[in-house]
């Protein structure tokens, strides 16, 4: 075995020189340690700062995907109907021809492309729209009081609560209405009748003419006429022999005055349409022509708010023809007239009798509403 000791006293003395040397090196002073913590403090704090970065980074890509994909189109919400109030009476602009047109009692009315229409009138409990051309549907809220009207050329459809299509053609005077729901009154210078859901009826009336006696020799040509002032009628053109100027309602016939009076009022001339329909009565009494004149002369007065002077008209129908329709829809609007000025006693005197007479008419519904709780 070979002396280890030499090998051990080498390690001795590289031991103990290195102990020499840790003790001359010199410690280090305070602030260079503080110094140096400082420097790993910096070190962390960029550390995080860059963490913190690149989490900005990361929620940034995310909220902009979302906002890339909230940008894509979604399904469009379509917009409650344009309202319309006292000011927009008049033609509807064809803007609101794409969407229905929203009226105080909840009631709609959309118009098809290339149709023509006007707000005539808006009430609380219903309106009157005129139709000059193209397709309208109507959808009316039914209440007790609903009191709606679609006025097309010489026609009115009355409704009272209902959804339905009305189509008329200005050049031919056709009007057809197809019913969805409901039941709907039409009434014209030939008919007056009702028309309930599910139906569709084309209604044409003849336009009236007045004969003219052949000339044997040449006569000159009438000099122009001028349109009558408001409150006064058309004249007979003078080419009609022993007529010339005088007013229609004087020598045509009771055909004849009617569609002028329907024409008048359809105008907007209530004062001379009113005139036409009291000398309708007052020349041809006791006839369907009276009676419809008496009816209508009633509307007008309800429309204006007489609504004393609606039920007195309302009942003299009967007495100018008691086998005409326009008694069961005067007695209807008699009943309705009643109920809506508080006489609940003689509303529903008014529904036994309208019931009794017509217990499927257009107001039947409505007369047996008002009994059900009748004592």
């Amino acid at each position: 075995m070979s002396d280890r000791r030499p090998f051990e006293r080498l390690a001795q003395a590289v031991v103990a020189q290195h102990e020499q040397l840790l003790l001359r090196t010199p410690a280090p002073e305070t602030a260079t340690i503080v110094a140096g913590v400082s420097r790993c403090r910096r070190r962390r704090q960029q550390r995080n700062y860059a963490v913190g970065a690149l989490f900005a980074l990361i929620v940034a890509a995310a909220v902009g995907g979302l906002a890339r994909r909230s940008a894509v189109p979604s399904p469009v919400v379509a917009a409650a109907p344009p309202s319309v109030g006292a000011a927009a009476l008049g033609p509807i602009p064809p803007a609101a021809g794409s969407a229905p047109l929203g009226f105080p009692d909840g009631s709609r009315v959309l118009l098809a492309a290339g149709a023509v229409a006007e707000v005539r009138a808006i009430e609380p409990n219903g309106a009157r729209v005129a139709l000059r051309h193209g397709t309208l549907t109507a959808e009316v809220v039914h209440t007790s009081q609903t009191s709606w009207d679609i006025l097309a050329g010489s026609f009115d459809i009355h409704v009272t609560g209902t959804r339905f299509d009305a189509t008329y053609d200005e050049a031919t005077g056709r009007l057809t209405v197809a019913m969805h729901e409901g039941q709907v009154r039409v009434a014209g210078p030939c008919l007056d009748e009702a028309l309930g859901a599910p139906a569709t009826k084309v209604f044409v009336c003849p336009t009236p003419t007045v004969a003219t006696p052949t000339v044997a020799t040449p006569t000159p040509d009438p000099a122009p006429q001028r349109p009558p002032p408001e409150g006064q009628g058309a004249s007979m053109p003078c080419a009609v022999s022993g007529t010339c100027g005088q007013p229609i309602e004087e020598v045509a016939p009771a055909e004849t005055v009617l569609a002028h009076a329907d024409e008048l009022r359809l105008a907007g001339n209530s004062l001379a349409a009113r005139r036409s329909y009291r000398r309708v009565r007052e020349r041809f009494p006791h006839t369907e022509a009276a009676a419809k004149a008496a009816f209508l002369l009633g509307r007008m007065a309800e429309d204006g708010g007489s609504l004393d002077d609606a039920a007195a008209t309302y009942r003299a129908v009967a007495g100018e023809r008691p086998s005409s329709p326009f008694v069961q829809s005067a007695l209807g609007r008699t009943l309705e007239l009643e109920h809506r000025r508080g006489r609940i006693t003689e509303a529903r005197a008014l529904a036994r009798k309208y019931l009794d007479a017509y217990p499927s008419g257009a107001h039947a519904a409505f007369a047996s509403s008002l009994l059900k709780d009748a004592p």
